[in-house]
């Protein structure tokens, strides 16, 4: 137990010291920072884990720790400058914490009770995301076969070096850990999006999205299978929300802040690469458009700053991968039959009641948006919203692979990936005052 929770008390603090860092001196503790810190913490434990591998050619549980513990040191130390000087104030009270605390402990508990019922995830959780970090735990100096052998090649590693950050501390493999850390990023993707809505909506309707998003029983039931869709939705959900307000209000600190996270969510899986280079090319568009290219610069530095990493994992497919699982036939765009069997499945989503009653308010907002006419910086997130949906229904169509059983293996996940960021828009129009 004490181990376990220090595994989250360490990233905690590394987020919290990154996020003062680049709040600069006047730093105004908000209540979206809790559930930042959290993710963002555990996303450069992933970063840490990784590097550690790549430059000593296995795990050491103990030379993990000593690592991060060194990191934490120095970031302790570039914080200092601000930690002695900087005017630290909360923007919430403690009624509100309370409020959203009893919510988050409910979320918790309906997830810790899925969890329970599924101590080994899902069919990939135990088959593809915890068996890559059980492999790189179990193999030493050899870790690198898994792609020579053509194993589990696809996709990014956050999620396994998240795992493996909870089994150094252990110093084996413990089934808790990525139960945990389904249940974290489920209840952190509710508090994120209270938070983020607090800070453009009332309280009310910021808590009522949170309990609306907690209510789909696909959210719960996704979070909870130790899938990495988790953890893409959290992290497309905090670089979409920290697009938002880096576009309303433009700094270095928060350009370099929403590059950085984009590049964590550029580290998770295939989709959210996709996810993260859309919103990380439509943010540039505006910024153009305003005439605000002086913010460019940092915006990339922060994103190539973790986007290395994503390179050098696709450098290990390109040297021992054979084939492309998900390759695309481009032809297949003009078969008339699969354009038909893709709306059969965009149809089965929409009356599927695992969805909850998402779909009928997504149309009611989008009627809306017309009648109250509001427009801004959330027209960026809306836009991703209909680019992101457009190419995967192209990919889909395109897809090599037999589009039935890819459509049901894959649809519901690669929309369930955008479900946060749809509700915070949807809960955006309705409660935005103007």
């Amino acid at each position: 137990m004490i181990m376990g929770l220090l595994a989250l008390l360490i990233p905690g603090l590394t987020g919290y010291y990154i996020l003062r860092c680049f709040k600069g001196r006047r730093y105004s503790f908000e209540l979206m920072d809790i559930f930042l810190m959290v993710g963002l913490g555990l996303g450069i434990s992933a970063q840490i884990i990784f590097y550690v591998l790549i430059f000593s050619g296995h795990i050491d549980c103990a030379f993990i720790i000593g690592v991060y513990l060194l990191s934490l040191c120095v970031l302790f130390l570039c914080s200092y400058r601000y930690l002695s000087k900087q005017l630290l104030s909360f923007s919430f009270s403690f009624r509100s914490v309370l409020i959203v605390g009893v919510i988050l402990a409910l979320v918790a508990l309906a997830a810790s009770i899925l969890a329970v019922l599924r101590p080994w995830g899902d069919w990939d959780g135990w088959s593809y995301w915890n068996y890559r970090a059980s492999f790189f735990f179990k193999s030493g100096h050899d870790w690198p076969r898994m792609f020579q052998l053509n194993m589990q090649q696809q996709h990014p590693w956050m999620l396994p070096l998240i795992i493996l950050w909870g089994w150094a501390f252990y110093a084996s493999q413990r089934t808790i850990v990525p139960m945990a850390i389904g249940i974290i990023f489920t209840v952190s993707t509710v508090g994120l999006l209270i938070g983020a809505l607090k800070k453009h909506v009332s309280f009310f309707w910021a808590v009522l999205g949170g309990v609306f998003l907690a209510s789909i029983p696909m959210y719960l039931l996704q979070g909870t299978s130790q899938y990495a869709d988790i953890v893409a939705a959290y992290f497309i959900l905090l670089s979409s929300v920290l697009a938002l307000d880096f576009l309303k209000s433009p700094s270095v600190s928060s350009a370099a802040l929403t590059g950085l996270c984009l590049g964590l969510t550029a580290t998770v899986k295939d989709n959210s690469i996709v996810a993260a280079l859309l919103l990380f090319f439509l943010i540039i568009m505006r910024l153009r458009k305003r005439g605000l290219g002086i913010f460019i610069k940092p915006l990339c530095w922060g994103f190539i700053t973790i986007a290395v990493s994503v390179v050098l994992m696709r450098c290990f497919e390109v040297f021992y991968s054979y084939h492309n699982t998900y390759g695309v036939f481009l032809p297949g765009l003009l078969d008339w039959h699969k354009w038909y069997l893709t709306g059969q499945f965009v149809w089965k989503t929409l009356i599927n009641i695992l969805w909850g009653g998402l779909w009928p308010l997504v149309f009611f907002c989008l009627i809306a948006k017309r009648v109250r006419r509001i427009k801004g910086e959330i027209d960026v997130l809306i836009q991703f919203i209909a680019l992101y949906t457009i190419f995967y229904l192209f990919i889909f169509v395109a897809s090599a692979l037999r589009l039935e059983w890819l459509l049901t293996a894959s649809f519901d996940r690669t929309v369930f990936l955008l479900a946060p960021v749809v509700v915070f828009v949807m809960f955006y129009i309705i409660g935005k005052k103007e």
